[in-house]
């Protein structure tokens, strides 16, 4: 897996092949995991992903697109480095005696 790059503006995107009907309006909403490690560190398991919340609107003919991280304490607490243990997998630094008796897991914010 690859972390994903936040599109806070809408987006025009280009039809590739046909035409998206000029009738259909309304917006897509995706929620799941976007960031899939900090810094040089990769989380243990894809699960453990940041939450991303992807935006696909269609309106006359047209469609766009935008995305963004969902901003967690965690989130914004992992900027440089991990450190938060994880459902899945991920450990914080300090291997298994750190994170033995660490009760407090991270919110990825990744499921809807």
């Amino acid at each position: 897996f690859r972390t994903a790059s936040e599109c806070p503006r809408r987006t025009p995107l280009d039809v590739v092949h046909g035409a998206i009907p000029a009738a259909l309006r309304g917006t897509a909403y995706k929620v799941g995991p976007g960031r899939f490690g900090v810094g040089s560190e990769d989380y243990a398991h894809w699960l453990d992903g940041d939450g991303y919340v992807f935006a696909l609107d269609f309106a006359d003919g047209g469609a766009t697109y935008c995305a963004r991280f969902v901003e967690t304490a965690g989130y914004v607490e992992e900027q440089e480095k991990i450190t938060w243990r994880t459902t899945f997998g991920t450990q914080r630094p300090g291997g298994p005696l750190a994170n033995a008796f660490d009760l407090k897991l991270k919110n990825p914010a990744n499921t809807n």
